[in-house]
């Protein structure tokens, strides 16, 4: 069995068309890969690029004008910018002076300046407490207080601000004849005292030695000061700050006395 032959013209017509296919396909591949290579903007147009470095050439803007950038440094002195505030309107600054212009205000109103100044005595000040309650005044304009609680004070004269107690006097020695042999006193409780004053008085005709015992519990005693002298019809007294409990004297005499007799008392202050 023959092969058919195929005519000459339409052989010429078949590979023309094939080649024209690889042509068109040829064109696709190479406009595929210009379009990765060739990135544009809204201008359908390349963006420009340096020949050499194949740097990225682009033009600066802003609010639609163009920026040299070598306009772009950092501020000095000489430089003036203008300070707007949250409603996008500059802040106000006086043309003479150039003073910032503000608004003093407190909670949402507006104080004149002129206001503030400092207290006279013409003043009216209302004082309020942690309860936002007003402090109260009499009549007379003097404070009202609310006493809770008091606590027992002392006897004596008590007036609030401050406790003015009478003294206490113990008598130690109560017109006593002291001779060679050595005598002691009544004790003297001091625990509530701050600041005890010992008045001896010696109305016989010989010298006496009187010596000042200290105790905290009124069993162990203690020398405070000894030696002290008190010559025939003369009177001494001393001062004692320290804290005791209770406090003595012990007095001896030069010699037995022919006349006279030894008093002596503790005065102790609240």
């Amino acid at each position: 069995m023959s092969t058919p032959s195929i005519p000459l013209d339409v052989e010429a017509q078949l590979l023309e068309s094939i080649k024209n296919l690889l042509d068109k396909l040829e064109d696709a591949l190479g406009s595929v890969a210009a379009d990765v290579l060739r990135v544009g903007g809204n201008q359908n147009e390349p963006f420009p690029q340096r020949a050499t470095t194949y740097d990225l050439l682009v033009q600066l803007r802003h609010a639609g004008s163009e920026i040299d950038p070598r306009e772009i440094r950092a501020l000095t002195s000489s430089d003036v910018v203008t300070a707007y505030g949250s409603q996008t309107q500059p802040l106000q600054q006086r043309a003479t002076t150039y003073d910032l212009l503000v608004q003093l205000r407190h909670d949402g109103a507006e104080i004149d300046p002129r206001n503030i100044r400092a207290l006279t005595a013409s003043d009216v000040v209302t004082v309020y407490g942690d309860e936002g309650v007003a402090i109260n005044q009499d009549a007379d304009g003097d404070l009202q207080i609310d006493v809770l609680s008091l606590p027992s004070l002392p006897a004596g004269t008590n007036t609030i601000g401050g406790v003015f107690a009478d003294f206490t006097s113990v008598t130690l020695f109560d017109a006593v004849t002291i001779g060679t042999t050595e005598e002691t006193s009544a004790t003297a409780d001091v625990r509530k005292h701050g600041r005890k004053v010992i008045w001896i008085i010696n109305s016989q005709d010989v010298d006496i030695t009187v010596d000042v015992d200290g105790s905290l519990d009124g069993t162990n005693w203690y020398v405070i000061r000894d030696g002290i002298s008190v010559p025939a019809g003369e009177q001494r007294f001393m001062v004692a700050r320290d804290a005791h409990g209770y406090m003595r004297l012990r007095a001896v005499a030069a010699a037995s006395p022919t006349s006279g007799n030894v008093t002596a008392k503790l005065i102790g202050l609240m």
